[in-house]
């Protein structure tokens, strides 16, 4: 019972002379901060993964060096999951004297599965939905 009373008193004193106040203050303001840092990666992740999808232009990616597999496609199929093909490769476009890089990209009807395709005449210009 004296270790109950003695640890009472301790704790009355301390609290009165303010430093366990500033630690309990300090720790709430710690634990709101990792708290609202965790919510705000939460939140950035999920808007990542929607913008992912639409740069994707689906949900998921099949990359291959080689044509892809006829069973794929029909197990694509039987689960009535929309497909789209794409081909790209790197290139040099010549215009006079000058030369430019350029990602060239071949298409398949129905691309893309997701978000839209948006082109501009020029960088940096304004842009409009591709039909």
């Amino acid at each position: 019972m004296r270790i109950l009373n003695l640890a009472s008193r301790f704790l009355r004193r301390e609290w009165r002379a303010g430093e366990l106040t500033t630690a309990t203050i300090a720790l709430i303001v710690a634990v709101a901060s990792v708290s609202a840092v965790g919510f705000f990666t939460d939140r950035v992740r999920g808007a990542m993964t929607n913008q992912a999808s639409e740069l994707l232009a689906a949900d998921l990616l099949v990359e291959s060096s080689k044509p892809i597999a006829a069973n794929w496609l029909k197990q694509a199929e039987k689960n009535q999951l929309q497909t789209a093909f794409a081909t790209q490769f790197p290139s040099v476009v010549l215009a006079g004297d000058r030369t430019q890089l350029a990602e060239i990209k071949a298409v398949s009807d129905g691309y893309p599965l997701r978000g839209q395709m948006r082109i501009a005449p020029a960088p940096y210009t304004t842009d409009h939905v591709a039909q």
